[in-house]
């Protein structure tokens, strides 16, 4: 058994995620991530993990990206959102893409649980954790 560092691509300084503010101005939590062209934040999973809490999420694809992505964003009271990065691919069968995350805290470590997509039959449920912050999973083949 294999274990390989599955790392997050930071956002620095980009404004590619909205709160919609007429519905947080409410109480509401009204996330997107705009980062692809269009509105979109699909399959979220929140955890609360060292007084702040994690949103993964399903980002679709466009002309530069191939395949779904796991998109991070961090909030300290579930209502704004800032995100925070990306997974990378960190296996050949998630090249065509991963999504679908579900996420929660076993010992003191988020496990995020995903699906590849585009492989046909060749499609798994994957599981990651993280090593030290939720930001930095670890992937077992």
């Amino acid at each position: 058994m294999a274990i390989v560092l599955l790392a997050a691509t930071q956002v620095t300084g980009a404004d590619d995620h909205v709160n919609v503010e007429k519905y947080v101005a409410r109480g509401v939590m009204m996330y997107s991530d705009t980062s692809r062209g269009f509105a979109k934040a699909k399959d979220p999973a929140v955890v609360r993990f060292n007084d702040q809490y994690f949103l993964y999420y399903t980002v679709k694809q466009n002309q530069e990206i191939n395949g779904l992505r796991i998109g991070i964003a961090t909030s300290q009271d579930l209502l704004t959102w800032k995100k925070w990065g990306e997974l990378k691919v960190a296996h050949d069968y998630e090249e065509n893409g991963f999504g679908a995350p579900g996420a929660i805290i076993l010992n003191g470590k988020v496990h995020l649980f995903y699906q590849t997509s585009g492989n046909g039959r060749e499609d798994a449920i994957c599981h990651a954790w993280s090593w030290h912050a939720p930001r930095n999973l670890i992937h077992v083949l």
